[in-house]
């Protein structure tokens, strides 16, 4: 039988958890999904029992939903769009019934939907959700510096964009460059490598800046297609 103590339950799950993570990140996203209903399985077996087993409920609870939210994107990763919009659904809808609209928790599944609904083509929707992620972070104190809301702000805007909504992501993209502004890392994450950043840039007149990051843009993508290539290479001689 299965030992159910708390530690081995906890440390089981992490570790299913962890091998999901990684098999997604690097380009494995259909072991990525066993892996996330696997550990999905143990917390469902786990929640019944949990409060016997020393394991806050809430814990537990808020696990299971960041495990749908690993779910949903491998299978975002393997382009089954509609089967990822209702995992991360699930996911939202759980977070809601347990701590309302205002948590980061709850921002976050929305933020992931967004991105979902975007890759789907339904834009006016994701801009609308990436909006509303923006504002449950601000109104929690998020400001300059937060992932979460510089990635509602690159969403906002590349939905915008998609609209033809030209203003809109222009002055999106201004606010996320401001409160990005102090942090070379971040800044490098969402702005200095995206070019839809440099195309809105161009169309704004700010010609220097805009050729800067096509360049980086281009030379990042060199570089990758060399990886690739000696890395395919490498692959060929031990065959």
């Amino acid at each position: 039988s299965r030992d159910w103590s708390s530690d081995v339950c906890s440390s089981d799950l992490q570790l299913q958890r962890v091998r999901g993570l990684l098999a997604v990140a690097t380009g494995r996203p259909a072991e990525g999904e066993a892996a996330a209903r696997e550990a999905l399985a143990l917390v469902t077996q786990v929640l019944p029992m949990a409060n016997n087993l020393g394991i806050p409920v809430d814990v537990m609870s808020n696990f299971r939903d960041w495990l749908l939210i690993d779910l949903g994107t491998a299978l975002a990763r393997q382009n089954r769009m509609v089967e990822a919009e209702a995992e991360i659904r699930r996911s939202l809808l759980f977070r809601l019934q347990r701590n309302g609209r205002y948590a980061s928790g709850t921002a976050f599944d929305v933020i992931s939907l967004s991105g979902v609904l975007f890759e789907q083509g339904r834009y006016a929707e994701s801009e609308k959700l990436a909006d509303a992620a923006r504002e449950t972070l601000e109104g929690l104190g998020h400001g300059k510096g937060s992932s979460a809301l510089a990635s509602a702000r690159s969403l906002m805007a590349r939905a915008q964009a998609a609209q033809g909504k030209v203003q809109e992501q222009r002055a999106t993209y201004a606010a996320l460059a401001a409160d990005l502004a102090d942090d070379a890392e971040m800044r490098a994450r969402f702005l200095d490598r995206n070019i839809g950043y440099a195309i809105s840039l161009l169309g704004g007149g700010q010609t220097a800046e805009a050729i800067r990051i096509a360049e980086t843009v281009a030379e990042t993508s060199r570089k990758n297609l060399g990886d690739k290539a000696r890395s395919e290479e490498h692959t060929s001689e031990l065959q």
